[in-house]
């Protein structure tokens, strides 16, 4: 997913649309940041049912004039009485579009950059816009206001919209903006228009006149600010003074901290911060404890797999998939027969399970010797079971955002399929069954872990799977 990233003014942006970013992993961001740049943007979550401090601007319906308030109808109406609107061709944008560019930055008394005329045009012919818009001034027909517009299949995105001062005060962008999400909306069909994230640069007051006036909405996600080391520790030790910065591109980047940091509400942040801190006590000294005190049953079960299940090795080593997508040794004693040559997948009744593995894997006395990866951090007691390669790293868009958890003894999905291979054994393909039953609704359930995590949960998870017992969870019995 990181190569629809690129990188823009020191930042790594997502390229693409904005319902399809997920949260990223630490091991993205790390290859993202080694690529070059300072900062990666990360905002997930699209059309969160939350209200959040950071949300696109969107539109995604059409109304037509009955939607708008009776002063707006009559100040569009008075924009096509002296002007019309209509799509040009990049070539009339570089021809007329400058003078309209700069008069229009100027007039907006913001900190916005004037480009030169090479730079404009290096930006009309070079990004990723590809429609244009102009408004012309039917008597002089001079182009007095545009908009570029960048159109992926059924969303277009509004970006840069400039006009001539005094005609802004005719309207121009309401009888631009109207005639756009008519030809978008209602006559090409399109899911929606957008004029893209919360804008944090001040003088830009096109995204409160698209809510107020013309029935845009907010749809908000989470944002995600990451840094290179000495940025990071700038930002930490500025962002209490960013109030005393003029407006320019460092408070737009403490504005944007700011809003990261002002996501969840504080008291909220600070219960997440004290759950997570808990959970990571608990493993190391969860795992320890259970070390000192069972580590003689796990050398008897060790001894036990040698008499018993000659031929191999006692303990099992396999490549897993940890937290981050990062690759670990998880540790677990054998229970099949040494060099059977079967696949990851175990169905119940395999004949390289032996009778004495059978046992262990019916008591899950076989996942003892992971409390090694929980004492090293590759585990925790509660998470997603760690999966081969080829399944959790393979993921796409939002379920991705499970690899930020670190993989688990127990968890949601292994108390719900605690019978999986009995389960995969009455079906004709357990392979298929698995990908595309299973393993789905496993992926579900560890995302809802992951936006709903409580430490407490984690211990009535932990004492469910040491009694065997089910308990409510995600609206429904595990």
């Amino acid at each position: 997913m990181t190569e629809r990233y690129h990188l823009y003014k020191g930042a790594w942006v997502f390229n693409g649309e904005p319902s399809q970013e997920h949260m990223l992993t630490r091991g993205e961001v790390k290859d993202l940041l080694a690529r070059g740049g300072w900062m990666v943007r990360n905002c997930y979550n699209f059309d969160s049912p939350e209200k959040t401090s950071f949300w696109y601007v969107i539109k995604d319906h059409f109304g037509g004039t009955e939607e708008l308030s009776s002063k707006m109808r009559n100040q569009v109406k008075r924009c096509f009485r002296t002007m019309r609107v209509e799509q040009i061709s990049p070539e009339k944008l570089l021809e007329e579009g400058y003078e309209v560019y700069r008069k229009g930055i100027e007039g907006e008394n913001g900190c916005e950059k004037i480009l030169s005329r090479e730079e404009f045009e290096q930006r009309i012919t070079s990004g990723d816009e590809n429609e244009f818009w102009g408004v012309y001034e039917q008597e002089g027909n001079h182009l007095v206001a545009f908009c570029t517009v960048s159109v992926t299949d059924d969303k277009a995105e509004y970006r840069l919209l400039k006009a001539i001062p005094e005609y802004q005060q005719q309207y121009a962008y309401y009888g631009l903006l109207y005639e756009m999400n008519r030809q978008y909306l209602k006559e090409r069909g399109f899911k929606y228009v957008s004029n893209g994230a919360r804008s944090i640069m001040k003088g830009s007051s096109i995204q409160p006149l698209l809510i107020n006036k013309l029935r845009f909405r907010r749809v908000y996600c989470q944002l995600e600010m990451h840094y290179v080391w000495w940025l990071r520790l700038a930002v930490h030790i500025l962002l209490p003074f960013r109030r005393l910065f003029p407006h320019g591109r460092i408070r737009a980047l403490l504005d944007q901290e700011s809003m990261t940091r002002s996501a969840l509400s504080a008291k909220r942040k600070m219960k997440k911060r004290a759950a997570l801190t808990a959970k990571w006590v608990f493993d190391r000294v969860g795992a320890l404890l259970g070390i000192l005190l069972f580590w003689w049953f796990i050398m008897l079960l060790v001894i036990l797999v040698r008499i018993k299940m000659p031929g191999g090795p006692a303990l099992f080593r396999q490549k897993r998939i940890g937290e981050g997508g990062k690759i670990f040794t998880i540790v677990k004693l054998r229970t099949m027969t040494p060099n059977h040559g079967g696949n990851s997948m175990t169905v119940a009744g395999e004949k390289r399970i032996t009778p004495f593995g059978a046992k262990l894997r019916r008591w899950k006395l076989d996942e003892l010797p992971q409390l090694w990866n929980v004492l090293v951090g590759d585990m925790s007691f509660v998470g997603p079971r760690p999966d081969v390669p080829g399944y959790a790293d393979q993921l796409q868009g939002p379920d991705r955002e499970v690899l930020r958890l670190k993989p688990g003894i127990t968890g949601p999905a292994t108390l719900k399929y605690r019978d999986e291979e009995e389960l995969l054994a009455g079906v004709p393909n357990p392979l298929q069954f698995n990908d595309e039953v299973i393993f789905p609704d496993k992926v579900r359930l560890n995302r809802y872990y992951l936006h709903h995590y409580s430490f407490c949960t984690d211990m009535r998870m932990i004492v469910a799977t040491l009694l065997d017992q089910k308990i409510e969870y995600a609206g429904e019995r595990i």
